[in-house]
């Protein structure tokens, strides 16, 4: 178990150097192409890969209106009516892989006001304030997908998915 100390002073030298990185990976049209497809990822790393999609999340507004597109799937026929939110559609199944880290409480530091210091938040409550912030700042265009990716949701299976979903 890492000492507290060592702990900020890890989060403090890598999280600056981190950033620019994400925001490197995230612009890259390769990114879209991995998440379309159902990466196997190890389950010890499930709960740091949705906290990557949550990092894409925050980045959406920054992207480049074709790679917005990639992610919203706007590629699809409004005739088909088989919308797909690429973005959406990993981050759920990232919860239901999830679920024991979003039923036990387990706690985050996040910044939730940038005039307060970090906060301890439930890791669902992370998620849902990273995704209505999503949702708030979204264009109208991309709403067919968000609302068909939501209502799957609301109707899933997975107890998680269907409370995210709803909030």
């Amino acid at each position: 178990v890492l000492a507290v100390s060592a702990k900020q002073e890890l989060e403090t030298i890598i999280l600056p150097v981190i950033e620019p990185l994400t925001g490197l990976l995230v612009s890259h049209m390769g990114l879209v192409s991995v998440m379309r497809k159902q990466v196997d990822i190890d389950d010890s790393q499930h709960l740091a890969y949705l906290r990557f999609l949550l990092r894409v999340f925050d980045s959406f507004d920054v992207l480049s209106p074709g790679m917005k597109d990639a992610l919203m799937d706007r590629t699809s026929s409004v005739i088909e009516d088989s919308h797909s939110c690429v973005l959406l559609d990993a981050l759920f199944s990232a919860v239901t892989k999830c679920y024991v880290e979003l039923s036990l409480p387990i706690h985050v530091k996040a910044l939730l006001v940038k005039t307060k210091p970090l906060q301890d938040i439930s890791l669902y409550d992370l998620l849902c304030s990273h995704v209505c912030s999503f949702v708030a700042q979204l264009p109208a265009k991309y709403f067919p997908s968000l609302e068909q990716c939501l209502l799957r949701q609301v109707l899933s299976d997975y107890p998680h998915c269907a409370t995210l979903a709803a909030d």
